[in-house]
């Protein structure tokens, strides 16, 4: 009978890969990392010339809005900060740099704002799961997402500007096809043109 020893063989990395995975480690770049919570976007990676997707809502979207919703007698709560400068004329409003997410108020009644389209969808979430009447100005494409047809939309009203808004950013101004989709305000209607207003 005969016995064949087998030996266990230990393959090691080469010197040459060992340093190249150490530099890559070592030079690895945190694109954006903010040590206070906020509520405005992180740089907008496909779009890095633009900054990010923080910008401010046009003073004839706040008319537009307040025209219809109707709600001076309400204590309104705009959340998006972004510079601090808000346009609209609600008498009674909360806007304050606070981390969305992470931040209620206690006594607010409904939410009028403008969010970054970039977290547009946990946006509508939390809203949703909030309870309370909100209105958000969000692109006209939100209608055709998966999740946004998901959402509780039996008390949904969607406010159709007559015209194309421009968006003044910290880069850039953009304009964008826009809509207020509105949630929980019992309106008359499911669809309403400014114009016909």
């Amino acid at each position: 009978m005969m016995v064949i020893k087998t030996q266990q063989v230990i393959l090691k990395k080469p010197k040459w890969l060992i340093k190249k995975q150490k530099k890559a480690a070592e030079t690895r770049v945190v694109i954006f990392k903010n040590p206070e919570p906020t509520n405005k976007a992180p740089p907008n990676k496909m779009f890095p010339h633009m900054g990010n997707d923080n910008f401010n809502t046009p003073r004839e979207a706040w008319v537009l809005i307040d025209k219809i919703l109707k709600i001076d007698d309400k204590k309104v709560w705009c959340p998006f900060y972004n510079d601090g400068k808000i346009t609209c004329h609600f008498k009674n409003i909360i806007h304050a740099e606070r981390d969305f997410f992470n931040y209620e108020p206690d006594d607010y009644e409904c939410v009028v704002d403008n969010p970054p389209y970039s977290f547009k969808k946990d946006v509508i979430k939390k809203l949703i799961d909030n309870g309370k009447p909100f209105a958000l100005l969000l692109p006209l494409n939100t209608m055709i997402r998966r999740y946004f047809q998901k959402s509780k939309r039996d008390d949904l009203t969607i406010i159709i500007p007559k015209s194309i808004y421009k968006f003044v950013g910290e880069k850039k101004t953009i304009r964008v096809e826009t809509a207020w989709f509105c949630w929980g305000f019992k309106l008359k209607k499911q669809m309403i043109w400014e114009d016909d207003e």
